[in-house]
């Protein structure tokens, strides 16, 4: 499997961890945090901040 498939699918797992995926559905704020602050856990807190949700990021190198 390339990295970017590993990527994406760690991404995507997070995200059903999560509960984006119900989000998506209703207007209701989810309060989201995001292990690794790289280019994949970057565009989801984008997305997510931009859909009206509260984000928290975390990286092992600040």
């Amino acid at each position: 499997m390339s990295l970017f498939l590993h990527r994406f699918a760690t991404a995507l797992g997070l995200l059903v961890l999560l509960g984006g995926a119900p989000a998506l559905a209703h207007a209701d704020a989810l309060r989201i945090g995001i292990i690794g602050t790289g280019n994949i856990g970057g565009a989801l807190a984008r997305l997510w901040v931009e859909a009206g949700h509260e984000v928290m990021m975390s990286s092992r190198h600040p």
